[in-house]
């Protein structure tokens, strides 16, 4: 079970059989996406709901058959190792990033680091790089959907606004309504940035 279509290329040239859990909205939203994975030989499993629902759907595909299955997932959510996984693998992002940044000003450093936090990889590649950096600000910027003073369901801004946790075997952020264990459905116009939690 897959989640990204980076490492189904690979199971394709290694002619493994390979599936991608995607939630039914994403599905018809990113379908030239989806259609590469089947070109590719995929099979899309499509799970009702939002990206919480798709990752639930890989990981229990996953737990089924821990022996005969890698399994991949391009957000920083789960039990460990994976969310160590995503930031090591996406850490390049930081890393190039601030090598540029040194060549283009004589070996500076920036004031600030900015990044989009959905499912935590492309702030947690960004932000890896700079942590030990005193000097140098990390901006995480979160969805506000319909607008954070509308209350749950109506954003996506679970680092803002979430109660902490446990969700996909890690303690996090949530969006949650009473009783705690009530998920509330993000809202975000970006489809990878809605989702319960941020790594």
């Amino acid at each position: 079970m897959v989640w990204r279509w980076r490492p189904l290329r690979r199971c394709s040239r290694w002619s493994a059989r390979f599936t991608w859990a995607r939630c039914e909205i994403d599905i018809k939203k990113e379908w030239p996406n989806v259609r590469r994975m089947q070109v590719l030989g995929a099979t899309v499993v499509p799970a009702t709901g939002s990206l919480k629902e798709a990752v639930d759907s890989a990981f229990m595909a996953y737990m089924e058959d821990t022996d005969n299955m890698f399994f991949a997932i391009g957000s920083v959510v789960g039990p460990h190792p994976f969310p160590m996984m995503v930031r090591d693998f996406q850490a390049i992002v930081g890393y190039e990033a601030k090598e540029q940044f040194k060549a283009l000003t004589d070996g500076g450093l920036p004031d600030m680091c900015l990044a989009c936090v959905g499912g935590g990889c492309n702030s947690l590649g960004l932000f890896t790089a700079f942590l030990d950096d005193e000097n140098v600000q990390l901006v995480g910027v979160e969805p506000a959907g319909r607008g954070l003073d509308k209350g749950e369901g109506h954003h996506s801004a679970t680092m803002t606004l979430g109660k902490p946790a446990v969700l996909h075997g890690m303690k996090c952020y949530t969006l949650a309504i009473q009783p705690p264990s009530t998920l509330v459905h993000p809202v975000s116009i970006i489809r990878a940035w809605a989702h319960n939690t941020a790594g």
